[in-house]
């Protein structure tokens, strides 16, 4: 009840974020900590009917962060899964943009100091469906290319509410309590993956990207709920 309550007054002065950092017990669970805010505030927007979606849409959401979440654990490259993931919600995986994400692994090339592969593989996602086109450039195609920029920056923007960075080894610092791994020594991949990077750190963070891309695609009417693949058993 005390713990209740100090959490309450300190959400008075203080952000929500802020507030589940301190009183939660969630400090290392980002993704979970990001979703409770993003509740929170549109509570606070619309209501508490205005909570609720779309049944197919929330299993939508579900299964991209599911299927990012399955990718990183089962063939990693984290670029890479979320291409996969993007293409089984819609039923075909790009094989030509799967193939051009290898190197984003790891912060580009596993070294750790470029941005994330979530990020970075979601930006090429959406800009497969909207982006500045060759056949377009004697009119310079703003349109389109501006709407890219939309779309990476509401990515962007998320990864900075959740992670505080869109740089990997900043994001390493977050999900593995200070520590960033610069992964191109097979020592380093060891203790990266005794770390649980392949079983609740990266993979949570892919699913994540997978998710907010997926979400951003919907919000823009890019793709609609029947252009996604569910399962029979599909929680409807």
């Amino acid at each position: 009840m005390l713990q209740r309550w100090k959490f309450a007054d300190f959400l008075k002065h203080y952000p929500m974020y802020e507030a589940l950092r301190r009183y939660s017990g969630l400090e290392t669970e980002l993704e979970f900590m990001q979703l409770i805010k993003e509740l929170h505030d549109r509570v606070w927007r619309q209501g508490i009917d205005g909570v609720s979606e779309e049944k197919k849409r929330t299993a939508v959401l579900k299964r991209a962060y599911y299927l990012g979440f399955k990718n990183e654990l089962t063939i990693r490259g984290c670029a890479q899964c979320t291409v996969k993931a993007l293409g089984e919600l819609v039923g075909e995986v790009d094989s030509v943009l799967f193939k051009a994400t290898s190197g984003y692994s790891g912060g580009i090339a596993i070294t750790g100091d470029g941005s994330c592969g979530g990020y970075t593989g979601g930006v090429l996602c959406m800009g497969s469906y909207v982006g500045r086109r060759l056949e377009h450039l004697a009119d310079g195609d703003k349109v389109a290319q501006y709407a890219s920029f939309d779309m990476a920056q509401v990515l962007h923007d998320r990864y900075i509410d959740t992670y505080g960075s869109v740089t990997c080894s900043d994001i390493h610092k977050g999900v593995f309590g200070g520590k960033a791994y610069c992964l191109r020594s097979k020592a380093v991949r060891n203790d990266f993956e005794e770390a649980g990077a392949h079983l609740d750190k990266c993979t949570a963070v892919i699913a994540a990207a997978s998710m907010w891309t997926t979400e951003i695609l919907l919000d823009r009417n890019i793709l609609g709920l029947d252009d996604i693949v569910l399962p029979d058993d599909a929680d409807l």
